[in-house]
């Protein structure tokens, strides 16, 4: 018996969403329907929740009035914040870096594929599935930490909605670093360049802070984790301004819509 064949489907998208549908189907699949995303789930809960547990479980000499949450969670989120944007640069490095130097990119680019619709998948998926997978599955797997392992749980309670605040900071965050990287993917062809101009813009806000007048400093995405994420999860703690997430979401906004331009401009 022979099979009866299958039927093809005419794509019908024109202008700047040419391929567009293909291409998100494409990177969804990667995350979903292979192991990649759970390689990277495994991965970022043994490193993010096991230095958790780590933390938590030698915790001891606190002062009086003092809490095992209020004192391990600056620790908590600058572990969480280094790995994870060091992560984010490394796989948004090779979405479009990688694929320009294997050629890839030239061949998709050679069909009836428009350059945002290239871009704009990468952008979305990736942001998503590195948000769910880095920051907050092992986010709320840490409350759970922080809530029952002996010395956290019996020396301060921890509320789940000041946290689901402090983990969707560490994820604005995290957009940053992704919406820069893919700019200067566009920008530059060194692997060098791309991946250590974020981190160096994440190191650099630690010396800064003591120079940079406070109204600068709550403009930058350094402002999101301290003090914003530090505050929120800490209940002990009053949260002051939340300028820096718009600031932060115009920042995306920026780097995003430069690198639309800049790709679009890009010869193959």
């Amino acid at each position: 018996m022979v099979a009866s064949p299958a039927v093809l489907k005419p794509v019908t998208e024109r202008g700047w969403r040419a391929g567009l549908a293909n291409l998100l189907r494409k990177e969804v699949y990667k995350w979903l329907r292979t192991r990649y995303g759970l390689i990277h789930l495994g991965l970022w809960i043994f490193i993010i929740n096991g230095i958790t547990a780590l933390i938590l479980s030698t915790a001891g000499g606190l002062e009086a009035g003092e809490t095992v949450v209020a004192t391990r969670i600056v620790p908590f989120v600058s572990i969480i914040t280094l790995f994870t944007t060091v992560g984010i640069v490394i796989v948004a490095m090779e979405t479009i870096l990688g694929e320009k130097k294997m050629g890839t990119a030239a061949w998709i680019l050679s069909a009836p594929v428009s350059r945002l619709a290239f871009l704009l998948p990468k952008l979305v998926v990736i942001g998503i599935s590195s948000v769910a997978t880095m920051v907050v599955i092992p986010g709320l797997l840490a409350f759970l930490e922080f809530s029952y392992i002996p010395t956290a749980a019996d020396s301060g309670d921890v509320a789940i909605l000041p946290w689901i605040g402090a983990i969707g900071a560490i994820s604005l965050s995290l957009l940053f670093f992704l919406a820069l990287t893919l700019l200067l993917g566009t920008l530059f062809s060194s692997r060098g360049a791309v991946v250590g101009i974020p981190i160096f813009v994440l190191f650099i806000g630690e010396a800064l802070v003591p120079v940079l007048p406070d109204v600068v400093y709550m403009l930058t995405p350094w402002a999101l984790i301290d003090p914003l994420a530090i505050d929120l999860a800490d209940e002990t703690r009053t949260v002051g301004s939340k300028v820096q997430v718009y600031a932060t979401l115009a920042w995306v906004a920026i780097f995003t819509a430069a690198s639309f331009w800049r790709f679009r401009r890009e010869e193959f």
